[in-house]
């Protein structure tokens, strides 16, 4: 290999691989990864302090999932979640006549 870590696939072609260049990409994942795992654990204290002052988590995660939706796809998600209920409450009152 050259100085700069760069190799030939085979003696006849004219693709060649830097190993610099693919260290750096798999040096730059790893670091992610590392902040990736750091970010999950802070997320899960987070949601530990959240479940201890006597709030439900699965609602705060609905909340913070609902804030990244487009707020007028987020209201027609409303109207359809209560028109759904009430077609279902019709179909079953009409069950119990």
């Amino acid at each position: 290999m050259s100085k700069s870590a760069t190799a030939k696939i085979s003696h006849n072609s004219d693709c060649s691989i830097s190993g610099d260049q693919i260290l750096s990409y798999i040096n730059r994942i790893e670091k992610l990864k590392d902040e990736d795992s750091l970010i999950k654990e802070a997320l899960k204290d987070i949601y530990i302090e959240i479940k201890s002052a006597g709030f439900c988590v699965n609602t705060i995660k609905k909340h913070i999932a609902a804030r990244a939706i487009p707020e007028d796809a987020l209201n027609l998600q409303y109207e359809m979640f209560e028109l759904y209920a009430a077609a279902i409450t019709s179909a079953e009152l009409k069950k119990k006549k």
